[in-house]
């Protein structure tokens, strides 16, 4: 079964955002193989093709989905068990 993805948020580059507990923008972002995940803008209704990401922290792997909305601002998705 593909990876469900819920939309996390948008904001600028170098925010405070964090992923489970961590600032995302204070950790190195390994992309995970050549795949992506096609979203949609919540707000504008636009679709994109974002790069999926792993950080790893500790004892953990956060992933999550990636991509410049427009100049600096960037959108955010996790992978959720939702239906």
């Amino acid at each position: 079964m593909p990876d469900r993805w819920k939309f996390l948020c948008a904001g600028p580059e170098d925010s405070p955002l964090e992923i489970e507990g961590v600032r995302i923008w204070q950790h190195k972002w390994l992309r995970v193989a050549q795949d992506q995940v096609e979203v949609i803008d919540p707000l504008y209704g636009q679709t994109y093709q974002l790069e999926i990401y792993e950080i790893h922290h500790d004892d953990r792997t956060i992933k999550f989905a990636a991509g410049e909305f427009s100049a600096s601002v960037w959108g955010f998705y996790v992978v959720t068990d939702e239906c």
